[in-house]
């Protein structure tokens, strides 16, 4: 993917400046969203099987839009990259003092097990766009979200996946390759399907799905080199430069 990355309210069309770009594309007589390529449509697919949630627009008011929203700015910001003008840029939701402010608030919080950290959580957007809009409808059939039947995982998709709602697990005797999922625990065969038709041996223990610790360094390997924010996750060797490289981002 190109290291180009235009503002994130410029038409890559006419270069025109636009506060709201997605309804720029659409009601243009001469400018169309851009293509998805196939790089984007697989982040696409990661994403939504992990912490990204479309949109369900009501009739008549447009394309659907994703969501996607982390502790990892630079996360967000290598995502951003990835998309160019389909993109926003990433913002701060929530700070984490009003995180604990809100938690604490709630009657049944419980400080039993001391005070609680929380961190800002961050969001971005990918824009309204038609092929969200399809996407909508084929992983969130009745409303809820549903993995598709047909789904095949491919090495993009599985690092979006594993970036978004995933990462390294250490225990004493073995190291291990997590990925979460809350809304497919009636069907682990067909999560664990999703490796297993790599060559990867994978088990599932609600809520995740979990990759042989003998095949974790290959799998890191086959889902590429870690984007912006998450070396720490493709560390399986050494559980201090694991924890050295997890402050440099979380603080």
């Amino acid at each position: 993917m190109s290291e180009h990355v235009l503002p994130a309210n410029v038409c890559p069309h006419c270069g025109g400046v636009f506060e709201q770009l997605a309804n720029h594309w659409a009601q243009s007589a001469t400018c169309v969203h851009p293509t998805l390529t196939q790089e984007q449509r697989e982040l696409l697919k990661g994403l939504v099987m992990g912490d990204g949630s479309i949109s369900n627009p009501k009739r008549g008011s447009g394309d659907s839009r994703m969501r996607v929203t982390s502790t990892n700015e630079r996360w967000l910001r290598w995502l951003r990259a990835q998309f160019g003008p389909l993109a926003t840029e990433p913002t701060l939701d929530q700070t984490g003092e009003e995180l604990g402010r809100k938690a604490r608030s709630n009657p049944s919080f419980d400080d039993s097990g001391g005070d609680w950290e929380y961190s800002d959580i961050y969001r971005m957007s990918v824009r309204s766009h038609p092929y969200l809009t399809m996407m909508r409808k084929r992983w969130y059939p009745d409303g809820e979200i549903r993995y598709p039947d047909d789904l095949h995982l491919t090495p993009l998709a599985a690092k979006a996946w594993y970036c978004s709602d995933g990462g390294i697990s250490w225990t004493d005797s073995a190291v291990f390759a997590a990925f979460g999922t809350h809304n497919e625990a009636d069907r682990p065969g067909f999560l664990c399907d999703l490796f297993r038709e790599h060559g990867f041996t994978a088990r599932y223990s609600e809520p995740l799905v979990r990759v042989s610790s003998t095949q974790t360094e290959d799998l890191l390997e086959w889902m590429g080199t870690a984007p912006a924010g998450f070396a720490y996750k493709w560390e399986s060797q050494s559980r201090q430069r694991y924890d050295r490289l997890k402050m440099e981002v979380t603080g």
